[in-house]
This record gives structure tokens, C-alpha cells and sequence, in this order.
């Protein structure tokens, strides 16, 4: 046992005289200001770390009341971390990974949990530019063709839907009703950019009476180029 530790006997005598005891404000100024610029070694850090995890820690199968989640929920109101101590964080949690346990833990504690309004904006605005074009690991130097940017595009999807409701999700030349309609361009996609979204150029047609049309993929640019 290290000379400095207290034992079992100390350390339970010194905790029961502390208990319900408060450092005043004064007193946490002070022992900020004395620990300034101090830090663990990190030989210190590992021996605080396997003597205060698992069934060590105090606090191990414990849970925060309602009242000191709601405490320590507005005390990091405003608060963020530095990106110093983001890329601390980010080095830290490299290479690790949640257990089963841990992850069915955090399933339990978030269900039926929605975020507000204002919190999905605040979360659509950290992520904007965040994963765009060279950002995405994904990217591959733009070579997604343009008239499949153009099909993905919020604008087509209200058009396609538009014409759909219009045609009230029926083919418009047999009658059929399901999940296999598709929206046809009557004048073709490439050769008519200025109508691309014009619903009167829009028709509902199922799967196999668009595969009859003369602009069935791309024969109608065909047939022009000819």
C-alpha cells in the first residue's frame, strides 16, 4: 500500500465529516486560482483512472435525480467546449468503441425523446458545409452527372409529386393504381431543359406503359440526334 493512502477507516471517518459540508464561493476562487496551469502527469492520470472506474467509483450504479439533471443541465447552458479541448476529445475517443451494454443504455434513456424545432435548426446549422462536396468523405471531385443532380433535387421531387396529385396516382393510359407509376416528361428531359418542371409537361404512366413511349430512356435525344 502507498505510505500517502489513508485507509479504508480514514478515508470512511473523513467522509462522514464532510458530509453536508459546502465550499463557499471564496474558497472555490482560491483553489482555482492555486490550480491554474497545474495538470496530472499521466501516470497520475492512469492510477486515478483504474483506481476510480467500474465498482471503484462511487457513483457506480447510481443515477442523477430529475432535480440535479435539471441543475447541471442549466449550469452548461451557454457553455462549449474550446476546440483546444474538442481535438483533446477527438484524440481521446479515437480508436474506441461503446459496448453492447453501454449503446442498449443509451437506446433506453432516449426513447420517445424529440428534439425541438429550434434544436434541429441549431443542428442543420452546424452540419451546413460541414459533409459539403470536399468535406464529404465521399466526394469524388463532382463527377455525379448533372441531369442526376438535377432528378435529386428538391424542385423535381415537387414536381413529380405535383403531377401525381393532379393525375390522382393513376396511369393515365391503362388505369392502373399501385406503387409502380412513374413520372414521364411528354416533351424529353434533355432536349426541353425550360420545361423540366412544368407540371403540364408532366404525366403519370406505370412502368410498362412508359417503357412504350418514344422517350423511354433517352430515345426520344436519340431519335433527335438522327
Amino acid at each position: 500500500m502507498n505510505k500517502y493512502s489513508h485507509t479504508a477507516e480514514t478515508r470512511k471517518k473523513i467522509s462522514e465529516a464532510l458530509k453536508g459540508r459546502h465550499l463557499s464561493e471564496e474558497c472555490k476562487i482560491k483553489l482555482s486560482e492555486i490550480n491554474k496551469g497545474k495538470h496530472h502527469s499521466e501516470e497520475t492520470k492512469r492510477m486515478m483512472s483504474k483506481k476510480f472506474s467500474g465498482k471503484n467509483n462511487t457513483f457506480y450504479g447510481k443515477k442523477h435525480s430529475i432535480k440535479t439533471k435539471n441543475i447541471l443541465r442549466i449550469a452548461r447552458i451557454g457553455k462549449s467546449a474550446s476546440d483546444e479541448t474538442k481535438l483533446k476529445i477527438s484524440k481521446n475517443m479515437k480508436g474506441k468503441y461503446r459496448s453492447e451494454e453501454h449503446r442498449k443504455h443509451l437506446s433506453e434513456a432516449n426513447k420517445g425523446r424529440i428534439h425541438s424545432e429550434e434544436t434541429k435548426r441549431k443542428i442543420r446549422n452546424s452540419m451546413i458545409n460541414k459533409f459539403n462536396k470536399e468535406n464529404n468523405p465521399n466526394w469524388r471531385g463532382g463527377i455525379t452527372p448533372k441531369h442526376l443532380i438535377i432528378r435529386s433535387s428538391k424542385e423535381y421531387k415537387l414536381w413529380r409529386n405535383a403531377v401525381l396529385i393532379r393525375d390522382n396516382y393513376t396511369c393515365i393510359w391503362c388505369g392502373y393504381k399501385g406503387n409502380k407509376l412513374q413520372v414521364d416528361h411528354i416533351k424529353p428531359f434533355a432536349l426541353y431543359p425550360e420545361l423540366r418542371f412544368a407540371i403540364d409537361n408532366g404525366r403519370t404512366l406505370c412502368v410498362y406503359c412508359h417503357r412504350t413511349t418514344n422517350t423511354y430512356a433517352g430515345k426520344g435525344s436519340r431519335n433527335a440526334a438522327r
